[in-house]
Parts: structure tokens; C-alpha cells; sequence
């Protein structure tokens, strides 16, 4: 039997499994031969299976009811970046000590052995050479999990009903987890054994919570640890993930919440200002343009502007950002034309240099503004890229891309790596140019597109990712009647940065549940509306980013006399899945329709009339026809 417990012991160090606990005591040892401090912990997570079946044989100090972890003060001292030397009296190390750590979070890993004691074999729960501090934000978390991470690709064989082998995860020495961390979600399963190593589902059950971890660290329920990332869940948010919605976990100041709903009810007036004001500077649109153009920056990471020149693409932001006093000379602005020669990102953010260490921002200064943008998130910050498809998106946006479709707390964009200079951190301008900077929901981010010959198409990528508004021009004897009604000096209340951000919001939707948005009834117009578009071009389909596109835009869309649901599900339709239909194939005749004839496409909307009357969708739709017919493709 000793030697079997001894084999499962070395097996369990190699495991290498970690442990987050907290302090318990100090104690300063004169018993021994060389006096010293001992430190006892206490665990708050799950420890492994074979400790806690043989927790009778765990070591114990007399009069303690409890197993503990210890280690002795030169091995606390040095992580706490001092040395004993430092300490020569005990009890005034032990003060250190104590006072350092009695409001951490101390994660380790154990170096369990055993040891005879009165003939009794003992296992020792010592503390190895690995260990991480955290400060204690949140005391009434008593327990912890430490969830074993699984991949995407793991995550559908599961799903699948295939066996997986779940990482540094011995299923003979601890216990089968009933949740599993995804990264930006958690799973909870039922797990079967295979063997030692193996697991599989028991049955047809995941229940996910999508990006619940991003809630649970906003509210001291998440501690992530050692340099493999390790991350503790907090039992008693775990439990609350999958038995509450998700929203409720966002703890919000009362007064703040009181302040935000004053501000969204005023949200009609300002934009009727903004609409006044853009009427003064010859700019006509409708209420309805207005509020889409308003509603695309509130719900989406990149807004698009087309239509033919002259329709005021470019100045519509411009007057926008005026509106809200977001400007050039506060670098809460930035006016940046997109060049044909761009081809990669350093045209737009410039380059690290091995030469001299330096990194050498582009002329653009559009590093310096998201520098300013990630140093001050309390106020807005927008950038227009004028003529983007000069140059092809895909190149010099493509980290953006990708950045921006992650949750807000994960937006990281790379300057340049440490690996890339000769001697690691010696950028010497790395202070003001640092290799990382966080892209914030606080930058708006607008373009403008022409459609030409002198023009790059964009692609599915870019559309998936974008709301694309195609502005057209008020009818001039209309334009002339609006500036007559209202009066050219009519008085209007500017805004300013600040009610620019509460009107926006966080502008974080990780946690928005955009299925229980829609009916049933919307979800058979998405269902048999993607299967109709599949059938003629695969490509044509519904994504999921999409569904979510649309469901945050008319979360977000202020509803209105001037802007109803039925309106708000028409730009965002049209502004959506309309974009994807193009190109040359012999099918667009079925979807759009032959001369008189009526296609497919404005059929299947009739149908649906009682979720939108489609009259702008229609009208698009007839110009694509209009434009297929004409030129035997669609750009």
C-alpha cells in the first residue's frame, strides 16, 4: 500500500495542479535547529481527489482541526522580493510576513510526500517553488474552482460525443469537472471516464454561458495565475452563471444607473439637435438616416458610409463629431484618408526599428490617437478613414479585424514584439510608444467607401464585421422646405464628449443574449430566408456574427415617431444581409427578378410584412436589379 500511495504521489506532483488558498497563521518556530518563521495556508479551491479521500493521513500541527499547506520565510521572503537578511528578528519578519499576505489571494503548487511519523505514514503538503500573490478584493468568496480549460476544437468533439483528452488533467486524481472554462464562456456537462486521461460526454447536455468570464472578473469572482495561465473560479458565481441571467451579475452604482436613464431619455431631443444642426449646415437627411447613423456607431465596432459623391459621406461624421465636440486639437478627433499605396498595417501605425531601438509612429498620427484614446477612457474618440477602399481593407485594417470582434477586455493591439528588438525591452521611446496598447470601446470608428472603378470591393470578412449605410440625398424642393420650416437660426443645444459616452453606453454587448431578442417569428425569417440564399449561393448565407449584428443594432436603435421597430429592422436587414448579395452568378436573376418579373427576394419579404414593410430593402433591392441587369454583375 505505501508503495502504491507513493507512485500516486509522484504521478500528482507531475500533474502539477494548482491550489488557491489564503492565510491562516505565522508562526515563529524556536523548537529547531536553525530558528525560523513557518507559514500555514489553507485552501479555497478544490484540491485533488486523492488528497481529500486520504485527508486522515494529511499532515497536522497539534491543536489544528484543519490540513494546511506551510512552507518556511525564506521561501515568502524571497517571492515577496526580499531576503531574510533584511529580517534578523523573528518576530518582526513574522509581522512582514503576516501583514503582507493577510489580504492576498496565494496560489501555489503543492509537492505532496510522505513521511513517517510514530510509524504512521503522513502525507506532507508542502508548498514547491512556484507561487503567485494576489490582492484579496473580495472577501466573501470562501471557495474556489479551478476549471480545466478546453479548446474549440475540443469543445465540438465533445459536443459531438467523442472522447477528448482534457489537459493537465489526470481523471484518477481529481474529481470529473462539471464545468469547463471556454475561454470567453463556461460550460457546464456531465462528463463520463474513458480512462485516466480521457472523457466524454454522458449525455446530450452542454449548458454554455456565454462570456460570463469577463462578468465574473468585473465582479471578483475570476483570478488568473502563473505564467501558463491558470484561472479560479469563484464557486458561488459559478453557480449563480447558470442559475441567473447573465445581465445580473453587472453591479452598477445606483446613482450612475439614475444619471444613464435621465440621459436615454433625453436622447431624443439631442438627436433632433443634431438633426437641426445638420440641416444649418446644408446637410438634409432624414430623421430616419439620422437615427441609423446614430444607432450603427452606438451597436457596431466599424460604421461605412457609401453612396455617390457629393451625399455628404464625409461630412456627416465630421458634423457628428462636431455636434458632440469631439475635435483635432483635443485628440478626441482624427481626420485620416486612406492612400492607394497602403498595403499593411505599419502605413497606418508606422514600425519598430532595429537599428536605432526606436519605434517610428506613421505620419497618419494614428497611433498617437489611439495611444490618447487608451490613456483617457472617459472620453470618446473618433476616426474617420476617408476613401478607405482605396487601398484594400483587409490589408491595412486586418489586425483591427480581428481585434475588434473580441470582448472589450481582450482588445489588445501589437505595436511590435519584444522578441523583435535586439536586446529585449530596449525600445527607447517604449514609454511613449509601448509594444501594446488596448483598444477601448471609447473609439468610434468610421469609414468612407466610393464604389467605382478607381475602388477595391470589399469582402464577406469586412461586411460580416460592419454596418454599411448607403446615404442618399433628400429630394431638393424638400431640403429648401425643411430649412424654411424650421428657420435657419433656430436654436439648438450642442453636446458635448461627455454625453457623447453615457448616450453611446459601454458599448460591451460579451454579455448580450441576442437569441432571446428576437421572436419566433423573426427567427423563421432569418431560418428560411438563410436557406433560400444557400440554395442559390453558398456564400449568401446568415452568419451568426450577423444575427448578433442585427439584434444589438435594434437593441440599441431609439425608437421613435421618427424611428420605429419596423424602420430599425429595415436598415439593419438592408445594411446586413443585402450587402452579401453580389458578384456575377447566373442565380441573382432568381433572387432579384427578370425585368417585370418579381424575384425570389421581394416575395419571401412580402411574406414577412408584418415584421417590416422592407420599403428600403425594396427600393435596393430594384437598384441591384437594376444594376445586375444592366452590367451583368453586382459590386
Amino acid at each position: 500500500m505505501n508503495e502504491t500511495l507513493q507512485e500516486q504521489i509522484e504521478i500528482l506532483n507531475k500533474q502539477q495542479y494548482h491550489i488557491l488558498a489564503k492565510l491562516v497563521r505565522v508562526e515563529i518556530k524556536n523548537d529547531i535547529k536553525v530558528p525560523a518563521v513557518s507559514v500555514y495556508f489553507s485552501a479555497l479551491s478544490d484540491e485533488p481527489l486523492l488528497i481529500k479521500e486520504n485527508d486522515d493521513l494529511c499532515y497536522r500541527t497539534s491543536n489544528d482541526s484543519e490540513s494546511f499547506y506551510y512552507c518556511y520565510d525564506d521561501f515568502i521572503l524571497k517571492c515577496l522580493g526580499t531576503n531574510k537578511s533584511r529580517y534578523s528578528d523573528l518576530e518582526e519578519r513574522a509581522n512582514y510576513i503576516y501583514n503582507s499576505l493577510k489580504d492576498a489571494f496565494v496560489a501555489f503548487i503543492p509537492k505532496y510526500e510522505l513521511m513517517n511519523s510514530n510509524d504512521k505514514i503522513l502525507i506532507s503538503k508542502k508548498i514547491n517553488t512556484r507561487i503567485t500573490l494576489e490582492k484579496l478584493d473580495n472577501s466573501r468568496f470562501t471557495s474556489f474552482f479551478l476549471l480545466p480549460q478546453i479548446s474549440p476544437n475540443k469543445e465540438k468533439l465533445l459536443k459531438q460525443h467523442q472522447p477528448i483528452i482534457i489537459d493537465d488533467w489526470n481523471n484518477d486524481y481529481f474529481d470529473l469537472p462539471v464545468y469547463l472554462d471556454g475561454g470567453n464562456k463556461l460550460l457546464k456537462v456531465e462528463l463520463q471516464k474513458v480512462d485516466y486521461r480521457t472523457v466524454k460526454l454522458a449525455d446530450d447536455k452542454i449548458i454554455e454561458t456565454k462570456f460570463i468570464t469577463y462578468q465574473l472578473e468585473k465582479n471578483g469572482g475570476l483570478y488568473s495565475v502563473g505564467k501558463k495561465t491558470r484561472r479560479f473560479f469563484s464557486k458561488e458565481m459559478v453557480i449563480k452563471c447558470f442559475s441567473q441571467n447573465s445581465s445580473s451579475f453587472i453591479a452598477e452604482n445606483p446613482e450612475k444607473l439614475l444619471a444613464k436613464k435621465a440621459m436615454m431619455d433625453k436622447e431624443e431631443q439631442i438627436l433632433d439637435d443634431l438633426s437641426t444642426h445638420l440641416e444649418q449646415v446644408n446637410l438634409h437627411y432624414s430623421k430616419s438616416d439620422i437615427y441609423n447613423f446614430h444607432s450603427c456607431i452606438k451597436s457596431g465596432s466599424l460604421t461605412i458610409l457609401a453612396g455617390m459623391s457629393g451625399t455628404g459621406k464625409t461630412r456627416l461624421p465630421l458634423e457628428y463629431a462636431h455636434f458632440f465636440n469631439l475635435t483635432e486639437r483635443d485628440k478626441t478627433f482624427l481626420f485620416l484618408p486612406i492612400y492607394p499605396s497602403y498595403t499593411d498595417p505599419t502605413d497606418l501605425l508606422g514600425y519598430y526599428s532595429p537599428n536605432d531601438h526606436i519605434y517610428h509612429p506613421s505620419q497618419t498620427g494614428f497611433t498617437d490617437f489611439l495611444i490618447h484614446a487608451n490613456n483617457h477612457p472617459e472620453l470618446m474618440h473618433l476616426v474617420l478613414f476617408e476613401e478607405m477602399n482605396l487601398a484594400q481593407v483587409e490589408h491595412w485594417f486586418a489586425p483591427f479585424l480581428s481585434v475588434l470582434e473580441r470582448d472589450p477586455n481582450e482588445r489588445y493591439l501589437r505595436l511590435y514584439s519584444l522578441e523583435d528588438t535586439t536586446e529585449p525591452n530596449k525600445c527607447l521611446n517604449g514609454k511613449c510608444y509601448p509594444p501594446v496598447i488596448k483598444l477601448g470601446t471609447n473609439i468610434i470608428f468610421i469609414g468612407t467607401i466610393n464604389v467605382d472603378e478607381t475602388t477595391t470591393s470589399l469582402s464577406d470578412r469586412l461586411i460580416d464585421r460592419s454596418f454599411i449605410i448607403h446615404l442618399s440625398k433628400a429630394k431638393f424642393a424638400q431640403a429648401k422646405k425643411d430649412i424654411l420650416e424650421q428657420g435657419e437660426n433656430k436654436k439648438i443645444s450642442y453636446s458635448n464628449n461627455q454625453e457623447l459616452k453615457t448616450l453611446l453606453g459601454d458599448r460591451d454587448f460579451t454579455t448580450f443574449n441576442y437569441w432571446n431578442f428576437f421572436d419566433d417569428k423573426q427567427l423563421d425569417f432569418f431560418d428560411e430566408l438563410d436557406e433560400l440564399l444557400r440554395q442559390k449561393d453558398y456564400h449568401f448565407g446568415i452568419s451568426y456574427r450577423t444575427i448578433k449584428n442585427i439584434a444589438i443594432y435594434l437593441n440599441c436603435a431609439k425608437h421613435s415617431d421618427n424611428f420605429t421597430g419596423s424602420q430599425a429592422f429595415d436598415y439593419a436587414f438592408k445594411q446586413t444581409i443585402l450587402e452579401r448579395i453580389r458578384g456575377e452568378s447566373d442565380s441573382l436573376k432568381e433572387l432579384l427578378g427578370y425585368s417585370a418579373k418579381e424575384g425570389e427576394l421581394v416575395t419571401f419579404l412580402k411574406k414577412y410584412s408584418d415584421i417590416s414593410d422592407f420599403e428600403l430593402s425594396m427600393k435596393e433591392i430594384a437598384n441591384k436589379k437594376k444594376e445586375f441587369l444592366t452590367y451583368g454583375f453586382l459590386r
